[in-house]
């Protein structure tokens, strides 16, 4: 597998009874929960000796990425598409303090 990095949308969060984390990747909405073990290698970037099924799973989930991934310009990309798409109109109305619709 290619090398890969922590998403730098990825939160990871620590459970109440400290024995797991949950993680979340915000880009592509993945949530999952992990060993404290797991963890302890993403925070230190040891993402080789994660099992492979495991760090399969959080590529798959968008909590690692691929290291030569610019996620950033990804974003920026497909909010430029959107802003150029000419098959959608998004209107927004905004009624004043004066309006009729009451």
């Amino acid at each position: 597998m290619n090398t890969v990095k922590l998403s730098r949308y990825a939160h990871l969060v620590t459970s109440r009874d400290k024995r797991k984390v949950l993680v979340f990747g915000g880009r592509h909405g993945g949530l999952g929960e992990i060993d404290q073990e797991v963890a302890r290698k993403i925070a230190s970037g040891e993402y080789d000796g994660i099992e492979d099924s495991v760090r399969n799973e959080l590529v798959r989930a968008g909590i690692l990425v691929e290291d030569s991934v610019d996620e950033v310009g990804q974003l920026m990309l497909r909010c430029l598409q959107a802003v150029m798409q000419t098959d959608a109109l998004g209107l927004t109305l905004v009624p004043t303090s004066a309006c009729n619709f009451d």
